[in-house]
């Protein structure tokens, strides 16, 4: 039985979408992207969650704290 691995997605206004490298890296293993939405029922995503093998965070550029890098911000 393939794993089953959950992957974030972004949001803008009426749109969600996730780069296709993430999902071609996660069949490159063997397993099933499973797109999940921004929830915001925690009984909904903790039951997908259960299901899953594993999580895949999308984040961006602008998750990560520019000091961490030692890059300047974007402002």
């Amino acid at each position: 039985m393939r794993l089953l691995i959950a992957l974030s997605m972004r949001s803008r206004k009426l749109h969600f979408y996730l780069e296709r490298t993430s999902v071609a890296a996660v069949r490159a293993t063997s397993s099933v992207p499973v797109l999940a939405l921004l929830l915001s029922d925690r009984d909904v995503l903790f039951a997908l969650m259960k299901r899953c093998a594993g999580l895949l965070l999308s984040g961006s550029r602008s998750d990560v704290d520019p000091r961490r890098s030692e890059r300047p911000s974007h402002s």
